[in-house]
């Protein structure tokens, strides 16, 4: 289960858009979902802050 993470831009909570489950861990895909994060204004609205993490159980 995705532990959760904050954006690097904004610092707000980001949401869990991908998990792939695998023996040792997972692979989690989060994604900023804040309408008043910079990196999602700068790019007029077309890039959401986005990072891959791996999770150990």
């Amino acid at each position: 289960m995705a532990k959760g993470r904050s954006c690097q831009v904004c610092r707000q909570r980001m949401s869990v858009k991908n998990e792939q489950r695998q023996p040792m861990g997972s692979w989690v895909v989060y994604e900023c979902r804040n309408p008043a994060c910079k990196n999602w204004i700068d790019s007029g609205q077309r890039y959401r802050f986005s990072e891959k993490v791996f999770e150990d159980k």
